[in-house]
């Protein structure tokens, strides 16, 4: 939610009285200097849900801001799935598209169970590191079994955090308490401290293993905290306090100003007579205000009213500009706009329908996700992280919030509390002071992205040697028989650079490079790895273990559910089929080495025989049920519907704001080549001889796809994957991944008579990651019940161009 900078002026109101010091003024130089040459994105990804089975698939929609708005910045996102060890197990990549984009993860049914962190982030935001969008997800598989509970379960670990930053000797001071399991899950707590004088303070934690006590210490003697959790008592030394120095205590319960105070020691307190109070908000002062003991003005109140809603720092500073203690306040000025979503019609029988409308008129062209899934196996309202909490809260905190949506569900004084006693743990820290005010720069690795780009250099062939000037040709050609053709002009120090080379899925790049000089000679090429290309491990692992089943938990319907998915059961289900071991065949090998593993399923065909002048003759002669008929250079082809072959969730024509599943149709088949969703026209312009492996959808087989009335997925033989020459031409060859393809997520019709060969199991009953609105700015919804739910959670997350957030979630029973 973008809001104008008037804090400038807030500012120079605040320091009015201080304007022959020439602290303040260096400090607002200094930031605004910092503000430009780091410009903060932020990027939040909505998922459908957190738990997941193997076989599923992750459906998300990342939203990357700047300065509360959709990005202009960079143009593509990265979203990658990394275990515990660290390793990606997936990577996409996406263009965005007015700061958004969307896709899915498809988890294969060999991945071990365990925590995965879905992250995402743009390259510009890798400099700033700790700050990525990262969100925690548990994945079950076959190899799960239900842990026995055991008394080592029962330790904990203790966190404790003197305001500002550490205790000072005879100075009370409030220290803040946070305790987890060794599993990084928060636990209650209650405590005891001796202070100073030796009185007794207890302590409890209030919420999320979250606490505070307050004492006096002394910098003489030790102080030792007694934590007792889940029946153990643990004994924790708190670092020794500081013989002089400054503490801080901030008030923030009112809605209007934030309260600072700042007390000192007796022994050199002439040293801290004079300290600088700063508040900044987004890299951008919003507050100073002097504190000068001689006379009295220890305390201050920072107005709040015109500051945006967020996380704001305060700092307090000695003469020479050296931080002396810090605090973290959250600023919680934000209203949603309220918007209405009406239940036209609500069904919880097996397979009955539902439909909603959804009033965004008073949006400016919002971008917009939704997620429906069964109640039974979602976790609570204002649990997860959403678009609210994360772009005001945890983009700007280290570390794990456990059910950060409860901190920003209303404003009610025990929330605002709790919302504090999360400010006091949890770190900040998007740059260091020291690098500010000295204004060393930021080591920028990585660039801004407008596109998918290529870079490398041109030298004398079998030499690192660079050779000055010249161009390169490049030759781009994808999957989805796409082609590219740029030239790149090398500079005088043997570089070149060519940008928005926009490809799907992969491709195989030819480049010729030639000199200025002589455009015969012969040169070499060295092209530099792309990120995409490169990545694979990553540090941005989950720390907490989300496994909440135990041996008791086999009346659990998620726990259930897998047991179904890992052969105890012997329907299909719609989202995954149990595939029995046998003896791997040509066709098999085949299928393995070219389908991914959304693309597993359907009959698979090798295309062996040279005497098919083209696709259409093999596809007529060789799979049954489908109809190739008139010209057949371009011919109608469409499966025989009498034949049983087509699926029984044909998708409804589409009234004005509904979202069906849908892609690039022909008379209701789904063609792909290479996995990409392409027009019959593209299929026309192929060989037969270029075709390794061709794949037939039919019925529940392309569920997964959102194919609607069967598919035809056709794979081109596989190119060259080294780097070498090609031909007499000098051609350097080398193959690239480019922009993921997005899959629709496949919404069952059962108005129709529906095929009871199989249990809808599906836990996501709806998700659309590109809502569309009509001229009124209402979208309207459509899906149907699985076999099983008995209540709905819906998930609304989105932001217009104005940067105004929408959120909403609901439970429907």
């Amino acid at each position: 939610m973008h809001y104008p900078f008037t804090l400038l002026s807030l500012f120079f109101l605040s320091v009015a009285h201080a304007q022959t010091d020439s602290l303040p003024k260096r400090i607002a130089v200094a930031m605004e200097s910092w503000s430009k040459a780091n410009p903060t994105e932020k990027t939040f990804i909505h998922s459908d849900k957190a738990t997941y089975i193997s076989g599923e698939s992750i459906w998300y929609k990342t939203y990357v801001t700047l300065d509360g708005e959709p990005s202009f910045l960079s143009k593509i996102v990265y979203v990658d799935l990394v275990d515990e060890k660290g390793k990606v197990v997936e990577k996409k990549m996406h263009p965005l598209t007015n700061g958004s984009s969307s896709g899915n993860i498809f988890l294969p049914k060999n991945l071990p169970t365990g925590n995965y962190s879905l992250n995402a982030y743009t390259l510009w935001m890798l400099n700033y590191k700790p700050f990525l969008s990262k969100k925690a997800i548990r994945i079950y598989s076959s190899d799960y079994a239900p842990a026995i509970s055991q008394a080592s379960e029962n330790d904990f670990d203790v966190h404790l955090f003197p305001e500002g930053g550490e205790m000072v000797h005879d100075l009370k001071t409030v220290v803040a308490v946070y305790v987890t399991n060794k599993k990084g899950m928060p636990v209650a707590a209650t405590g005891s401290v001796k202070d100073k004088s030796g009185n007794l303070v207890t302590f409890a934690t209030e919420h999320n293993g979250y606490g505070k006590f307050e004492m006096t210490a002394d910098a003489n003697t030790p102080v030792a905290v007694s934590i007792k959790a889940n029946g153990m008592e643990k004994r924790i030394t708190l670092p020794q306090a500081k013989k002089e120095g400054i503490v801080m205590s901030v008030n923030n319960t009112s809605a209007l100003r934030t309260f600072v105070q700042v007390r000192r020691t007796v022994s050199d307190k002439a040293q801290y007579n004079s300290l600088l109070v700063v508040a900044q908000m987004y890299g951008k002062p919003v507050f100073m205000g002097m504190v000068n003991f001689n006379e009295d003005a220890t305390g201050m109140a920072i107005p709040k009213k015109n500051l945006p809603p967020g996380i704001m720092q305060i700092t307090v500073f000695d003469v020479n500009a050296v931080p002396l203690a810090e605090r973290l306040v959250f600023v919680n000025n934000f209203d949603l706009k309220d918007f209405t979503v009406n239940r036209d019609s609500i069904s919880l029988a097996k397979r009955g329908k539902n439909k909603y409308s959804i009033n965004l008129s008073q949006y400016s062209n919002p971008s917009l996700s939704i997620a429906i899934t069964d109640a039974e196996i979602s976790s609570g309202i204002n649990s997860d992280d959403n678009i609210v909490s994360n772009l005001f809260l945890t983009s700007d905190l280290k570390g794990y919030v456990h059910q950060s949506g409860y901190y920003l569900q209303n404003k009610n004084p025990d929330v605002t509390a709790h919302l504090d006693l999360l400010m006091l743990t949890h770190g900040w820290r998007r740059f260091k002071w020291e690098d500010v005010l000295n204004n060393n720069p930021v080591a920028l690795k990585y660039p801004v992205e407008s596109g998918i780009s290529l870079s490398g250099i041109v030298t004398i062939p079998q030499s690192k040697k660079t050779i000055a000037g010249g161009h390169v040709d490049i030759i781009t050609k994808g999957e989805d028989s796409t082609t590219i053709l740029s030239k790149a002009v090398v500079n005088d120090k043997g570089h070149f650079f060519i940008n928005d080379l926009n490809f799907k899925q992969r491709a195989t790049v030819y480049l010729q490079g030639s000199k200025t000089s002589n455009m015969n000679a012969n040169v070499d090429i060295i092209l530099n790895k792309t990120y995409i290309d490169t990545l694979r491990t990553s540090e941005n692992r989950t720390v907490v273990d989300l496994d909440t089943f135990t041996a008791n938990d086999a009346k659990d319907k998620l726990l259930t559910l897998l047991l179904l998915e890992t052969g105890k059961n012997k329907n299909n289900v719609l989202e995954g089929v149990t595939v029995r071991a046998k003896k791997i065949s040509r066709v098999d090998s085949l299928n393995n080495s070219y389908a991914s593993d959304l693309f597993q399923l359907g009959q698979s065909l090798e295309l062996t025989s040279a005497h098919y002048f083209n696709i259409w003759q093999f596809l007529r002669e060789q799979v049954s049920g489908l109809t190739v008929e008139g010209d057949m250079t371009n011919p109608n082809v469409y499966f025989n519907r009498n034949a049983g072959l087509r699926l029984p969730n044909s998708v409804e024509p589409a009234d004005d704001g509904t979202n069906d599943a849908g892609g690039i149709e022909e008379n209701g088949i789904s063609y792909y080549l290479n996995e990409i969703n392409v027009s019959k026209d593209v299929i026309n312009t192929l060989h037969p001889t270029d075709i390794a492996l061709v794949k037939i959808f039919k019925g529940p087989e392309g569920a997964a796809l959102g194919i609607t009335e069967g598919g035809i997925a056709l794979y081109t033989k596989k190119g060259i994957n080294t780097k070498n020459r090609v031909g007499e031409k000098g051609f350097f060859t080398e193959n690239k991944l480019g922009y993921s393809v997005i899959r629709e997520f496949f919404n069952p019709d059962y108005s129709m008579p529906a095929d009871s060969a199989f249990t809808d199991n599906r836990t996501t009953l709806y998700w659309n990651g590109n809502v569309i609105t009509n001229s009124a700015g209402v979208a309207t919804i459509k899906f149907f019940n699985n076999d099983s739910a008995k209540k709905f959670k819906i998930v609304i997350q989105g932001i217009d161009k104005k940067g105004e957030l929408l959120f909403k979630e609901m439970i429907v029973d």
